[in-house]
C-alpha cells in the first residue's frame, strides 16, 4: 500500500474517532493528545513516498511535510551516482509552486561539501495543483575531487513549496546580462568598455571600474546607456516581479578564480553589479543596500559566459569616488544575502567563484 493510499485511509479513519480525546495530529512522527476533537492533515504540499534505490546507496532516515533526512554513501568511485525517487501530494484546493531546496551546512545537516546534489522533473516554479501529486528525482554525486576520503553525506533537505500568491520568481536574467553578454562578446562593445576603464581621469573608483552611477563621468554614463540601448530600448534593467526595473550598475574586472588563463588577455574577469535601489531616497543610515552579481568568464579564444547564476547580495553604500555617499555602492564590501548550495550566506563574490567546480568555470 503506497504513502498516499495511507494517507486516505488515515483521514476517513479520523471522521470515526469523532468525540474522543484525540485532537490534533500532523502529518508527522508525533501525535500531540491536547483533549479536543478533530484529526486534520496539514494543508499544503507534503512528501508522502520516499523510493529507496536498490542499490543501498541511499538510506532514508526520516521524511515530515516537505523534509527528508537521508544518509548517502556514494562509494570511492568518482563517477558514483545515486539517485531516488520522491512524491509529494498537495493536500488544498489551491496551486503550490516549488520554491527551492533549503538546507544548512553542518553535521548531520550537509556535512560532506565533495558531494553535490541536482533535481529532475522539478525546477523553481514547478507547479501542482490542488489535490494533485508530482515525482521527481533527487540525485547526488561528487564534484571536483581528485582523491575521495569521505564518501558519506548525512543530509536534510526541504523542498519548500510555497502558494502560488506567494511564489516570487528569480530576477530575470535577460535584460541587463543577457546584454552584458553580448557587449563583453562584441569586439567593438568591449573594446570600447575597456577603453574607458582605462581612461580613468575624473571622478572613476580606479581603473577597473565603470559605471552609470549619478555623479560618476558623464563619458562613463553615456557609454554605459550606448551599450545597453538596442534599437532604442533600454536594457540596462532587471525584471522584478514581472516589472522591468531600472539599476545602477557597476561594471568591475579582476581575476576572481586566480587563473590567468581565463577571462581576458590579463586573466581578468568581467562582473555586473546592479542596484534597483533609489539612492535618492536612500536614508543616510543605511548600512547596506541590495545588490545582484553576476560573474562572466572565456576560456581562452571562446566566448564570455556566465559562471553560476545571478547572486543576490547587499553592499555598503558609498560615494562613487570611493569615500562615503550615498550615490552608489562598494563592490568590495558586497556579500551573498542568502546562502546558495556549497556557498554560505555572508560569502564574497571570490569564495563564490572558488565554490564553483572547475568544470563549470
Amino acid at each position: 500500500m503506497n504513502g498516499l493510499a495511507k494517507f486516505f485511509i488515515a483521514t476517513a479513519l479520523s471522521v470515526s474517532v469523532l468525540g474522543t480525546t484525540i485532537g490534533y495530529a500532523q502529518l508527522s512522527d508525533t501525535l500531540n493528545i491536547i483533549g479536543t476533537v478533530d484529526v486534520t492533515p496539514k494543508d499544503g504540499v507534503f512528501i508522502y513516498d520516499v523510493k529507496e534505490p536498490s542499490d543501498g546507496k541511499i538510506a532514508v532516515n526520516s521524511y515530515a511535510g516537505t523534509v527528508l533526512n537521508s544518509t548517502t554513501n556514494l562509494g570511492t568511485d568518482s563517477n558514483s551516482v545515486a539517485t531516488i525517487e520522491i512524491s509529494v501530494y498537495n493536500n488544498s484546493p489551491y496551486v503550490y509552486v516549488f520554491n527551492a531546496v533549503k538546507h544548512m551546512d553542518g553535521e548531520g545537516l550537509f556535512d560532506n561539501q565533495n558531494i553535490h546534489y541536482g533535481l529532475e522533473n522539478l525546477k523553481k516554479g514547478t507547479e501542482i495543483d490542488g489535490g494533485a501529486t508530482l515525482t521527481f528525482v533527487l540525485e547526488f554525486y561528487y564534484v571536483n575531487t581528485s582523491t575521495i576520503t569521505d564518501t558519506v553525506l548525512h543530509s536534510v533537505l526541504n523542498f519548500e513549496f510555497v502558494p502560488h500568491a506567494d511564489f516570487v520568481p528569480d530576477i530575470a536574467v535577460t535584460n541587463a546580462t543577457g546584454q552584458f553578454k553580448q557587449i563583453l562578446n562584441t569586439n567593438e562593445s568591449f573594446t570600447k568598455l575597456i577603453q574607458q576603464m582605462d581612461d580613468y581621469s575624473g571622478n572613476r573608483h580606479n581603473a577597473s571600474y565603470v559605471g552609470n552611477v549619478v555623479g560618476a563621468s558623464s563619458d562613463d554614463t553615456k557609454l554605459l546607456n550606448e551599450l545597453f540601448t538596442v534599437d532604442g530600448k533600454n536594457y540596462l534593467t532587471l525584471n522584478i516581479s514581472g516589472v522591468d526595473t531600472n539599476v545602477t550598475a557597476l561594471i568591475k574586472r579582476e581575476n576572481l578564480d586566480g587563473n590567468s588563463a581565463t577571462g581576458d588577455e590579463n586573466g581578468n574577469e568581467m562582473t555586473i553589479y546592479m542596484t534597483a535601489v533609489d539612492f535618492d531616497s536612500l536614508s543616510w543610515f543605511a548600512r547596506t543596500v541590495e545588490v545582484f552579481a553576476c560573474v562572466f568568464t572565456k576560456n581562452g579564444d571562446g566566448e564570455w559566459y556566465q559562471i553560476g547564476q545571478m547572486y543576490e547580495g547587499v553592499a555598503e553604500p558609498n560615494n562613487y569616488s570611493g569615500g562615503w555617499g550615498k550615490n552608489s555602492f562598494d563592490t568590495d564590501t558586497w556579500e551573498t544575502a542568502v546562502a546558495y548550495y556549497g556557498i554560505a550566506k555572508g560569502a564574497n563574490i571570490e569564495r563564490i567563484v572558488a565554490a564553483i567546480p572547475a568544470e563549470e568555470r
